[in-house]
């Protein structure tokens, strides 16, 4: 994770199965929706990974982090594979 005010990448634990190093991937956000009413107790954030390359070996795999954040900080995040 890059943390803007430090300008600095951090490295954070997760839960679940994270996608293999790679590039040439596809990585999408979706930002909560404040008006669901799933997201009042928690605002949940997702990125979405698909596939991508490492050396000679290509990936049609698809995933998702979950980002759940309370007040100023991220309480939990976690991959969720497959999608």
């Amino acid at each position: 994770m890059y943390k803007i005010k430090e300008k600095k990448w951090i490295t954070v634990e997760t839960e679940g199965c994270a996608p293999s190093p790679r590039m040439g991937h596809l990585m999408l956000y979706q930002a909560s929706d404040p008006r669901s009413e799933a997201n009042r107790a928690s605002d949940v954030s997702s990125f979405f990974v698909h596939g991508g390359m490492a050396g000679e070996k290509f990936f049609d795999d698809f995933y998702r982090l979950e980002l759940h954040r309370v007040g100023s900080g991220f309480t939990n995040l976690s991959f969720v594979f497959p999608v």
